[in-house]
């Protein structure tokens, strides 16, 4: 099932990215050399209306789209992302990220701890900001992790977290504070729409992921989840009927007894007849990321706006 699901979702990015570039004659963003220097690659806040958050020379292009939207350390001073690679043979998803160099944003860099034989995707940073989580298609595991050394970052250690035999876990992956992990896991066999589960952090081990259940999860397909580090809402895509198309973004908050309520569709200012995905709140809580394709875009890019109209859709304050 996620061959499938995952399948269909790049054919489609490749045929909205064909047609658009028919439509323009191919032209693309001029790349943008300009220093970048402030919060946020010094882009201008968004409002309540999202607005594209890439400046241009980070824009989605001919080689390359967004498989994600940016993962920014708690000091706003480094930004990690997963592109996908259009312009490989195979094509691939690799990370990617820039930092603040003598107050300055640098050009886009390649992880020293990346392996290019490999699809990688998902950096997430640990609320400390001294370890880097990540997902990688290396033979030995899917999650793994770095720390911060005197030298920079350590070599990659896996966390070894028990799956179920008949599962395969998504492209993406959300860590709270505590350590707890939430996954979508989708069949081997493609007989069930993946789910979203959650394996817990105790003793220094990972449990088996338990599905987080209804609600959340349907009939249908929920996966590339975001949790609150304090797990108080968790926001997820979905096919479920009455949407706006294709997947949606969705809201659920959590109830003080584990329980979920009812997801909330996140409306029409954040969905589209367009594929969304990727949710992140950054981590000053000021903004929510999401990725997808509008007009003038040349594949996937990540868009923000005001976290307030994430926190007028949640029960659950922040």
């Amino acid at each position: 099932m996620e061959k499938n699901v995952c399948s269909s979702v790049i054919i489609t990015l490749c045929i909205a990215i064909y047609i658009f570039g028919c439509m323009t004659n191919g032209t693309e963003p001029e790349p943008n050399t300009t220093d970048l220097t402030g919060e946020y690659l010094g882009q201008q806040p968004p409002g309540m209306t999202p607005v594209r958050f890439p400046p241009a020379r980070l824009l989605a292009n001919s080689d390359w789209f967004w498989h994600g939207s940016p993962n920014f350390s708690p000091d706003l001073s480094e930004m990690y992302w997963g592109k996908y690679s259009t312009n490989l043979q195979p094509e691939r998803i690799e990370l990617a990220f820039v930092e603040v160099e003598d107050n300055q944003w640098s050009q886009m860099q390649t992880p020293p701890f990346a392996d290019l034989n490999f699809d990688e995707n998902n950096p997430c940073f640990s609320n400390s900001g001294d370890t880097l989580y990540f997902l990688s298609r290396r033979p030995e595991g899917r999650i793994f992790y770095v720390f911060r050394t005197p030298s920079g970052w350590s070599q990659p250690v896996q966390l070894d977290i028990p799956f179920p035999a008949n599962k395969r876990m998504g492209w993406n992956f959300s860590i709270t504070k505590n350590k707890s992990i939430y996954v979508a896991l989708f069949d081997i066999n493609g007989e069930n729409p993946p789910d979203i589960y959650k394996t817990r952090y105790i003793g220094g081990l990972y449990t088996m992921p338990e599905t987080v259940g209804l609600p959340v999860n349907t009939n249908y397909n929920e996966f590339w989840p975001y949790i609150d580090p304090d797990e108080r809402f968790l926001i997820f895509i979905s096919n479920s009927p009455g949407g706006f198309g294709m997947h949606d973004l969705y809201l659920s908050s959590r109830n003080q007894d584990g329980t979920w309520n009812d997801p909330v569709n996140l409306g029409p200012e954040i969905n589209s007849n367009q594929e969304e995905g990727a949710p992140y709140i950054s981590p000053d809580g000021l903004y929510f990321f999401f990725t997808t394709e509008k007009t003038g875009d040349l594949g996937f890019n990540p868009y923000w706006v005001d976290v307030g109209i994430i926190d007028d859709l949640n029960p659950n304050p922040r």
